[in-house]
């Protein structure tokens, strides 16, 4: 497949001035920055995501337990003039897709998909369950008032509760951040063992796609604020980069020129 092949993604834009939030869709957008991947952006607000997808006709990433088929961002379309179009759903898929069919440096070096996607299952059992509901709980204030008549409530269904008690006050957000804190305690410990990444390489010496993973939270966590009408506080990011040393500020500096958003 050419390499100049056009890449329409479908993500979920904030009302903050890059757009881009959502740690899942950032993944994709690193893997297409990092390869250099001629891409474009398709914003769908939340209500728009199913009936813009079964419409075009991508494949629903997974079903509910009545069997409700289930629509998701990121989403990619692929587009050529001598081929079909190709449709694709979900990071991970996408992400093996774009490597194995475009030029440009590896994010699934030979050997390393299993490891790379082991430590990915990590983020997803422990450091998201913990952090998770603190952003969930800040998120319907990046998001427009369209966006939150969806957001709001199918998220507090899914907790069972309002979503501001995800942001709660006091000792409880206290003890959730030492809980938070010792996920990435448990995290630099595993990026110290690789020397040849200078910490902040999860194997070698420069971006695979488990340190996107991690990367694409980081970014998640600099997009939260206290107040949509308000002075931009970034709650979470001022907490998490003080954290091992400046660890994380020096993993997202590292990804600098991957940033675009397009």
């Amino acid at each position: 497949m050419s390499s100049d092949t056009p890449i329409i993604l479908y993500d979920i834009p904030s009302t903050n001035e890059t757009k881009a939030f959502s740690p899942n869709t950032w993944r994709t957008r690193l893997v297409l920055n990092y390869k250099g991947i001629p891409y474009e952006t398709k914003w769908l607000s939340y209500p728009d995501v199913r009936p813009t997808l079964i419409e075009i006709g991508i494949t629903p990433v997974n079903f509910r337990p009545d069997g409700t088929p289930m629509y998701t961002c990121p989403s990619i379309t692929v587009q050529s003039p001598s081929e079909s179009k190709f449709h694709l759903t979900d990071s991970a898929p996408i992400a093996e897709y774009l490597d194995a069919n475009f030029a440009g440096p590896k994010v699934f070096p030979p050997g390393s998909k299993a490891a790379q996607h082991l430590f990915i299952t990590h983020l997803q059992q422990h450091l998201l369950p913990n952090l998770g509901p603190l952003m969930i709980g800040l998120t319907p204030k990046i998001l427009d008032s369209r966006s939150n008549e969806y957001y709001e409530p199918s998220r507090a269904g899914f907790y069972g509760c309002d979503l501001k008690d995800l942001w709660p006050a006091g000792p409880e957000r206290e003890a959730r951040w030492q809980t938070v804190q010792k996920d990435f305690d448990a995290l630099a410990t595993i990026y110290d063992k690789n020397e040849e990444g200078g910490g902040i390489y999860f194997m070698g010496s420069g971006p695979t796609y488990a340190d996107m993973a991690l990367v694409s939270i980081l970014l998640w966590t600099k997009e939260m604020h206290t107040d949509r009408d308000g002075p931009h506080v970034d709650i979470v990011w001022d907490i998490i980069k003080e954290w091992n040393n400046g660890k994380w500020i020096r993993m997202v500096e590292s990804f600098k020129d991957y940033l675009q958003v397009i």
